[in-house]
């Protein structure tokens, strides 16, 4: 089975949106991208859940750059602290790109490379 993913965007009401990412068959170096983003926003809240496959864990990062690298790199908004099976981490990342709607890069960088489920939710407001 090859890496596939969906992501579904829910607007919630004033300026918030909801990103589910779902994605199948998932390796480490794998990357979901998200278009039609807010080109201005806050990433108020993250979670990834690795709910079925031979990883352990997971250790989710939201970029601006195709690939971000993790520990503070450029092009990184927000990353998971430490790895588990189920991420929560909330806070308050903002970004600003460029004019019109935003393409944004996910990893969920499960710890090995086959048959991984993983399901992460972003809560993005958008403005700063």
């Amino acid at each position: 089975m090859a890496y596939s993913f969906t992501v579904d965007r829910v607007l919630l009401g004033g300026g918030d949106m909801k990103v589910v990412i779902t994605e199948t068959d998932c390796g480490p170096t794998d990357q979901a991208v998200l278009t039609q983003m807010p080109r201005v926003g806050t990433v108020v809240r993250q979670t990834s859940v690795l709910s079925l496959g031979d990883s352990v864990q997971v250790n989710p990062i939201l970029g601006w750059q195709p690939d971000p690298a993790g520990d503070g790199a450029a092009g990184v908004i927000c990353e998971n602290a430490t790895p588990a099976r189920i991420c929560d981490n909330s806070g308050n990342a903002a970004y600003a790109l460029g004019d019109g709607l935003a393409t944004l890069y996910h990893q969920s960088q499960p710890d090995t490379d086959t048959n991984n489920v993983v399901e992460t939710v972003y809560l993005i407001r958008a403005g700063l």
